[in-house]
């Protein structure tokens, strides 16, 4: 069940370039870099990339629905929520950056304070790990439900999620765990099929998809559709065909395999990267570009500089104290009672 994958890790690889490049956009159009067009793409690009990460990490979920929730717990969950907890604690040190490149201001001590609550509500960036957190936590509760109801309940859920942009304002993780759990379901249910699939696809048809998806997202942009929140439902779906197609493509180029297998350091790295390169930027004088022709590029420049730090940043602390960045201690363990009075009766 956890055999590895080389196509999963293109997919991943592909999607967490797309995220890196939806993270330098938004940010690169704030400091006045990049071109407004990019805010007509961003919103597409957030279709295709989230719920491919959740979908193979169910397809290597399905071992921990037989073993013991306190190994669960300790094994995946506690991990996750370190690195959650670390970053989000990290990303309050670049919020006085923040709002420097979009002028909306910051308030130092309700960030502070909200970042108590990150457990229970997620914050920043970060979300995704807390969200696939609760995934293997909610998936081990209800294992012994039928799974067409499992994944009726969910896609439900997603529409609504979709279709109500309130739960997102409110909180980003809460409408991320609602949008995407279907997503992480199929992987974990349906995971022979997935794997069937992807197996029996070869380029051509995979190219062919890649310009089909792109027909229809021209359709629902120029009808008007990509405003609505359900129709954001239909390309998230579609989006993730997408990005399994480009694991089919990309299968030849081994570096993005190998991002594939490196993605939490990116992920987690990738924004505090973006927002302090273009600080600097700004801060010594450097014009902005978002008029010009290369202007459409620095998203992509930026994107690029960014996860090559990343991967640098990763390396350089994998030796020392550092590496708890990206990865937990270990789990804090109760003393056994047997252990404690035979210590007593030592002493």
């Amino acid at each position: 069940m956890g055999r590895r994958l080389d196509w999963a890790d293109t997919v991943k690889g592909a999607a967490i370039v797309l995220v890196v490049v939806f993270h330098s956009a938004i940010w690169s159009v704030n400091a006045g870099y990049a071109p407004a067009w990019w805010d007509q793409v961003t919103p597409i690009l957030e279709t295709v990339l989230m719920p491919p990460f959740f979908l193979v990490s169910g397809l290597f979920a399905g071992r921990w629905l037989t073993r013991p929730l306190p190994e669960l717990l300790k094994v995946k969950v506690w991990p996750l929520m370190w690195v959650f907890m670390v970053w989000s604690a990290l990303m309050l040190l670049i919020l006085p950056l923040e709002a420097r490149l979009d002028g909306m201001e910051r308030e130092p001590l309700k960030n502070f304070l909200q970042f108590f609550l990150s457990p229970v509500r997620p914050r920043f960036e970060m979300w995704f790990l807390w969200t696939l957190a609760v995934f293997y936590i909610g998936m081990w509760i209800t294992r012994r439900m039928p799974v067409i109801l499992q994944l009726s309940l969910a896609t439900v859920a997603s529409i609504a999620a979709f279709a109500l942009p309130a739960i997102h304002e409110y909180n980003v993780g809460y409408s991320g765990a609602l949008k995407f759990y279907v997503y992480f379901l199929v992987g974990l249910h349906l995971r022979d099929h997935v794997v069937r699939f992807m197996g029996a696809v070869r380029w051509p048809v995979a190219l062919a998809y890649v310009g089909v998806w792109g027909l229809l997202v021209v359709g629902f942009v120029a009808s008007g559709m990509d405003g609505r929140p359900v129709a954001f439902a239909a390309m998230a779906a579609l989006g993730t065909m997408l990005t399994l197609a480009l694991g089919v493509l990309l299968a030849p180029v081994e570096r993005v395999r190998v991002l594939g297998t490196q993605t939490l350091p990116i992920y987690v790295t990738h924004v505090p990267i973006v927002v302090v390169t273009l600080t600097v930027l700004v801060g010594v004088g450097v014009p902005g570009s978002a008029d010009s022709i290369l202007g459409g590029l620095v998203p992509i420049v930026v994107a690029a500089w960014a996860i090559a730090v990343a991967l640098v940043v990763s390396r350089a602390v994998a030796g020392n104290v550092g590496r708890y960045l990206y990865e937990a201690p270990p789990f804090p363990e109760r003393p056994r009672l047997g252990a404690s009075r035979a210590g007593r009766r030592a002493g």
